[in-house]
């Protein structure tokens, strides 16, 4: 392999967000967004984010988003659809 910089390389971004490791063996993840890099610099065209329904009642903690309700995410994908 060719060394190259690391703007050349494919990248992409993950971000999660979710219950917390707070909730151990019970924590969920409750959105999912990726975000390619093309030239160190972020493609939004390409972007992607769902959300994800954990299949139990999102608990009410200060440092989940309180945009991720159980109301909201009741028509979202499991996991299991999300991974596929």
């Amino acid at each position: 392999m060719q060394d190259q910089p690391w703007t050349h390389a494919p990248l992409v971004a993950v971000d999660l967000e979710g219950t917390g490791a707070q909730d151990k063996e019970h924590e969920a993840i409750l959105e999912v967004a990726l975000v390619p890099l093309h030239g160190g610099s972020p493609n939004m065209a390409r972007a992607w984010e769902t959300l994800v329904n954990p299949g139990r009642p999102v608990p009410k903690r200060p440092w989940i988003s309180p945009g991720l309700t159980d109301e909201v995410l009741a028509d979202a994908p499991s996991p299991e659809q999300v991974g596929q």
